[in-house]
């Protein structure tokens, strides 16, 4: 909506004048009403995620969290996820909310090793936070910055594991809403080039999503040995 609202083309702050126009006419005309709400006390949670789910509804699904007396009922885990400690665990991204409640959730499972890929690094203060707050629990963290379609940047983060890399968890996205006709080239590009990519495993025995750089069909292994990427088809 924002491509509309605030164009650098004019014909789109016309189409977004028309239409918003012709969406207080119907509402005026009682044409066109609002959505409906259902409001579910969060005891009720079940059923307002069952709601929600329907392929009926129509509105919005609204979770009452006012009332004291209301209990929610937990079902206990039948596994226990267990992270060790001495190994390496890489974050794409990882460093806004998104990852700081998954890296807390892997201390909590025994983690202690986090390697952080990201554009930003440490630029922002939400990063420097989330850095400092698992240091000062006793985590030890590596941030690289870069980005995860580069294979010179990729190579740099599996270097920088000192010990075993226990596994990969991607947290990173990119969110840009606009108008198909709107989109540069460059930016669809961008958006799709990770669905021409295929898993590869190191000679640490990680798997790794690298994208696509030569004819289809191959991949580029990593490796840790001071040897050329090679090819396998």
């Amino acid at each position: 909506m924002s491509n509309l609202f605030s164009p650098p083309n004019d014909a789109y702050h016309q189409i977004w004048t028309r239409l918003l126009s012709d969406v207080l006419k119907l509402y005026r005309e009682k044409k066109i009403m609002e959505l409906p709400l259902e409001v579910f006390d969060v005891a009720d949670i079940t059923n307002a995620l069952r709601r929600f789910s329907s392929r009926n509804r129509v509105g919005k699904i609204a979770i009452n969290m006012e009332k004291p007396e209301s209990l929610l009922h937990i079902q206990l885990l039948k596994h226990k996820t267990v992270f060790h400690p001495k190994k390496n665990y890489i974050m794409i991204g990882g460093l806004g909310g998104l990852g700081h409640s998954m890296s807390k959730w892997m201390m909590s499972g025994g983690a202690r090793k986090f390697i952080f890929l990201g554009r930003p690094r440490l630029d922002k203060a939400p990063a420097r936070r989330l850095v400092e707050d698992l240091e000062s629990n006793g985590a030890r963290c590596t941030v690289v910055r870069g980005d995860v379609c580069s294979m010179v940047d990729i190579q740099k983060v599996v270097d920088s594991a000192e010990t075993p890399i226990g596994g990969v968890i991607q947290t990173a996205m990119g969110l840009n809403v606009s108008l198909l006709l709107a989109v540069e080239t460059s930016n669809k590009l961008t958006s799709t080039r990770n669905h021409y990519s295929q898993a590869c495993r190191t000679n640490t025995g990680t798997q790794v999503l690298i994208p696509r750089c030569k004819a289809p069909g191959t991949f580029t292994t990593l490796s840790r040995a001071k040897t050329p990427s090679s090819t396998s088809s």
